[in-house]
């Protein structure tokens, strides 16, 4: 679904779900949007009551970014997700800890 749930053409059915890790990049022009518009609805229709651990990726390349660190725990929070982390996958910055908190959550 890397385009978001407006492209999905059948019917999506998740039988166990634990946990979904939502992925988005911080340099978005509208991170809340992005989030609510192409993912919130789709997970509440879809997947309601799961847990979701937001994760915000940093560019690879340095851009102003459009939401800093604080406001986006905010819009976390505002989820109710269950966490919130940042990382740069191409860096191996903090990718670990997110690892290490999902092991947690499974075992």
């Amino acid at each position: 679904m890397k385009d978001g749930p407006e492209n999905i053409t059948t019917e999506w059915k998740f039988p166990s779900v634990d946990y979904v890790l939502l992925f988005v990049p911080l340099n978005c022009v509208d991170f809340r949007a992005y989030i609510q518009d192409r993912w919130a609805t789709f997970m509440n229709e879809h997947i309601p009551n799961v847990p979701v651990i937001l994760i915000g990726i940093h560019p690879t390349v340095y851009v102003d970014f459009t939401f800093n660190t604080i406001q986006a725990q905010a819009i976390a929070s505002e989820l109710n997700c269950i966490a919130y982390f940042e990382c740069n996958p191409t860096e191996d910055d903090n990718v670990i800890p997110i690892l290490e908190y999902i092991v947690k959550l499974m075992f």
